[in-house]
């Protein structure tokens, strides 16, 4: 094997790390003056790292790669707004909000975002529009769209309490206090927000939807 060296941080440790699809690059979080940063580096350590992320600072939960991006959540130097962002891998680019929160000072996109099959589009639960409230919505990661807000109007005090994606990623199914405040039903939806969603299940009176598991294996 080939001798392989070892990505060091100037300042404190590296968190979250992914390896990209080609193999060829790490992305990284890394402690900063300002927070934690991102970088990507080469695998085979034939050149130095690149900061990804600079007048930010990012969260060292879940990183998802496409072929060419990495989604994180982060926020911006100077505001409270934790968004969902994106920026390419290689380096030398903007980076871009994904979520683009808007409707009130302080937004709060949940670390259990997801891409669909490809990674073209991030599929997140986020308080856009109130303070508090989590409801669903799906965006193009290089930021090319406003989010398509996925989940159906709710009772003052609901949310959106967990989403799966199909195994194309084409739908999204997700349980919610949608119908009746404090009891949850099950809704599906295609994940670009194409289609306004469907109740697939509405427990009986007093009961509840408790659980997501598993899409078919072939996504029906």
């Amino acid at each position: 094997l080939a001798a392989r060296g070892s990505v060091r941080p100037r300042d404190g440790d590296v968190f979250e790390f992914r390896i990209t699809e080609d193999a060829t690059r790490v992305v990284y979080g890394a402690s900063e003056v300002a927070g934690i940063g991102l970088h990507s580096a080469p695998i085979d350590s034939s050149g130095s790292s690149v900061f990804l992320t600079p007048g930010m600072t990012t969260f060292d939960d879940p990183l998802a790669l496409t072929a060419d991006r990495v989604v994180f959540r982060g926020r911006a130097q100077g505001t409270t707004r934790d968004e969902l962002f994106s920026t390419p891998i290689a380096g030398g680019g903007p980076v871009t909000v994904v979520s683009h929160g808007a409707g009130h000072g302080e937004v709060t996109v949940e670390d259990d975002f997801a891409l669909t099959a490809g990674g073209v589009r991030a599929v997140f639960r986020s308080d856009a529009f109130v303070d508090g409230k989590l409801e669903l919505f799906s965006a193009p990661v290089d930021g090319s769209a406003a989010p398509a807000q996925l989940s159906l109007a709710m009772p003052d005090a609901a949310d959106v309490a967990e989403f799966l994606l199909s195994p194309d990623g084409a739908d999204v199914a997700w349980r919610a206090d949608s119908s009746v405040g404090g009891r949850s039903d099950l809704y599906v939806t295609p994940s670009d927000g194409s289609a306004l969603a469907s109740v697939l299940a509405v427990p009986a009176a007093e009961e509840d939807v408790n659980r997501l598991l598993l899409f078919d294996p072939d996504g029906e």
